[in-house]
């Protein structure tokens, strides 16, 4: 027996339940009633910006990062496959500063929920308030696998422009493509740089399987 939301109640013997049992049943309803900082920020961001929504970073995007800045302060060369994760993650930043305004503006406390999350009632209230209950608030991520019906052309049309010499890499081949890919350019760009690339690494790891050892 239990409440029509939460688990049920720990069973018992005596004539009161054991203490930690309690207090496990009891955070695990605390918890059904809160929604994390980063679910919140996801959801919000997806409704207010679309397909340009940034998003977290890969672990590869984490890297280049780094790498950017690591050469900034070493006055290092920087490729633009640096620069175009260095863009990448100011245009990130100023989406999740939006965001962050946003929930604060409706009264949320952003520094409080990093540890303890945000009341998911207030949450859905402001969000239905703002964007309406049509925009599958609760679907938090999108799969980086989503299928785009024009990107399988545009990728083979950049990866036979980098074989001919018409880009001279993927970045420049995914943001001459970009305008003509479904949803925001910078997405389309970002979603493109990332296609071409493990398509042409792919192509080069199936040419050395297939080269005979000497």
């Amino acid at each position: 027996m239990g409440t029509v939301d939460g688990p049920p109640l720990p069973l018992h013997t005596a004539g009161s339940f054991p203490t930690l049992l309690v207090e496990r049943w009891r955070l695990v309803c605390a918890v059904n009633d809160r929604i994390s900082l980063d679910d919140a920020t996801e959801i919000v961001g997806r409704a207010k910006f679309g397909d340009a929504w940034v998003g977290p970073a890969t672990d590869e995007e984490f890297k280049l990062k780094k790498e950017y800045r690591r050469r900034l302060r070493d006055g290092l060369p920087i490729s633009e496959e640096l620069e175009g994760a260095a863009e990448r993650e100011a245009r990130a930043d100023r989406q999740r500063r939006e965001v962050n305004h946003w929930l604060e503006n409706r009264g949320f406390d952003t520094v409080r929920g990093l540890k303890e999350g945000l009341d998911r009632g207030a949450f859905d209230n402001a969000f239905e308030a703002e964007f309406g209950t049509g925009r599958n608030r609760h679907k938090t991520r999108i799969s980086p696998n989503t299928r785009y019906a024009t990107d399988a052309a545009l990728v083979s049309e950049g990866i036979a422009g980098i074989e001919n010499k018409k880009y001279p890499n993927y970045l420049k081949a995914a943001q001459a493509l970009a305008p003509r890919a479904e949803g925001n350019v910078a997405a389309a760009t970002d979603r493109l740089r990332k296609k071409i690339r493990a398509a042409l690494e792919d192509q080069s790891s199936k040419q050395l399987q297939t080269t005979p050892k000497i």
